[in-house]
């Protein structure tokens, strides 16, 4: 016999009736056009503010530090005609990299890079193995310093924040981006 909570009494009757049926009540199906704007719309959104075109990516935005939500909120506080993007995808050439901030308009890479996770060389050695990425500092530095080429070979300004200066004077740290940003609007 059939399940109570079964809607059909086999998978048979289950495919012969569910095929060709559309709800008049499920706009998904019913306004294909005004979907098509909906989700162009979702797209530009989540571009503008997250720098992502799709959920998915979203999903894989990771949390900023401390210190890069107090940069990411002055950024968008002083300069509120440029976009600012944080965590950003940069593609080309089959190379990906995430940018920490972008901002579009001054065409500048502002990426903060903490103490222990680029073994900031004022405190490491350069056979120090960074347990957590698994590679020395040396290479972990051969790593960004290729990354930092390749992204200024593509036109943008890069600079780099150390986590300890950013602790120590952060106001010299803030001073220095607006330097930078003046500079690469003239």
């Amino acid at each position: 016999g059939r399940r109570k909570d079964a809607k059909f009494c086999s998978v048979k009757c289950k495919t012969d009736n569910s095929k060709g049926k559309i709800n008049k009540n499920n706009p998904f199906i019913t306004n294909k056009d005004k979907n098509k704007s909906w989700r162009q719309k979702a797209r530009r959104t989540m571009m503008k503010k997250y720098g992502v075109s799709n959920a998915w990516m979203l999903a894989k935005h990771h949390s900023l530090s401390k210190p890069q939500k107090e940069i990411l909120e002055h950024l968008k506080h002083h300069y509120k005609d440029y976009t600012v993007f944080s965590d950003f995808g940069i593609e080309k050439s089959r190379k990906k990299y995430k940018v920490d901030f972008l901002i579009k308009e001054a065409n500048l890479i502002i990426e903060f890079n903490g103490t222990y996770w680029h073994c900031d060389p004022r405190f490491y050695e350069k056979d120090y193995f960074n347990q957590k990425k698994k590679l020395n500092a040396e290479q972990i530095w051969n790593y960004d310093n290729e990354r930092k080429t390749f992204l200024e070979g593509l036109g943008y300004k890069v600079i780099i924040v150390w986590e300890h200066d950013y602790k120590t004077d952060n106001k010299q740290v803030l001073n220095t981006i607006k330097e930078c940003i003046d500079g690469q609007k003239n």
